[in-house]
């Protein structure tokens, strides 16, 4: 395998990671100095208990279906390879998402049980993954493959919290309002630069109260930007959540009934004039 493109597989692997910070694959990768993520990244903002869990079984489906596949003198790409095991595995125990399937293929052309082929045309290179030279232990279960998953209880304390902070997002939509007016006066950039939207919910969940919190949470550098407003706001926010957040609902609902009752009274006084 040529170095350049086992370098970009480990990034890959490095990225899909669910226990390290993301970010700090981009670092290694192009030879920079480690630097502090702050919760940039979702690995970091939202910790969650990481288990190995063996996959050995969608490995040999994995090479199964390559077999077949190769000896159909046919070829498919990671993605194409990908959604035909979207389909095929479920009667393997767990089923596993896009984003994972994804990295156990990594994962296992890393490992030497699979290999990717690459086919030059005037345009473009094309990559096909085929069956590696490992690839017979993993059908005779003489090699274990293992990948990182949130565990089970993470992954429904995740999907609770997730629903929790849809219910209780009164300090989120104020943050995100906040966001897009920092945007505009900063010159006219993204939102998202701002804050994104990992870092506006660990704000919604820490509610930081000083500038050393806040710096932990987003950075020194948009601490320094923006650190008094995003504070501000929090503390608004904290003096009163519910009047605040009803008090908004209210103001609403309020604009839009006084909206329609202005436009009925313009209706009415223009058929008056008519008469």
């Amino acid at each position: 395998m040529p170095g350049a493109t086992k370098s970009i597989l480990r990034f890959r692997m490095g990225i899909l990671s669910k226990r390290e910070c993301r970010r700090s694959a981009f670092f290694r990768h192009f030879a920079e100095p480690l630097q502090e993520c702050n919760g940039m990244c979702d690995n970091c903002a939202f910790s969650n208990d990481v288990e190995d869990l063996d996959v050995s079984s969608h490995a040999k489906l994995i090479v199964s279906m390559l077999k077949d596949i190769q000896e159909n003198d046919q070829r498919v790409t990671m993605l194409q390879l990908v959604e035909k095991l979207k389909v095929k595995q479920k009667n393997l125990g767990p089923d596993l998402k896009k984003d994972e399937l994804e990295q156990l293929v990594v994962k296992l052309i890393l490992d030497y049980v699979l290999k990717e082929e690459f086919q030059h045309t005037a345009y473009a290179t094309n990559a096909y993954v085929t069956v590696g030279p490992l690839a017979k232990q993993v059908l005779q279960g003489n090699k274990i493959i293992k990948v990182e998953m949130p565990t089970r209880q993470s992954r429904t304390s995740s999907s609770m919290k997730s629903s929790k902070r849809e219910r209780l997002s009164g300090l989120d939509d104020k943050l995100d309002e906040l966001r897009k007016e920092l945007a505009s006066i900063h010159g006219a950039i993204f939102p998202h630069s701002v804050l994104s939207t990992q870092q506006i919910s660990a704000l919604s969940a820490q509610k930081p109260k000083s500038i050393e919190e806040l710096e932990k949470i987003i950075g020194k550098l948009k601490t320094e930007k923006y650190g008094s407003r995003i504070l501000e706001e929090i503390a608004g926010y904290e003096s009163d959540p519910q009047q605040d957040a009803e008090g908004s609902k209210e103001t609403k609902g309020n604009t839009v009934k006084k909206l329609k009752t202005k436009k009925a009274l313009v209706v009415l006084e223009s058929s008056e004039d008519e008469a």
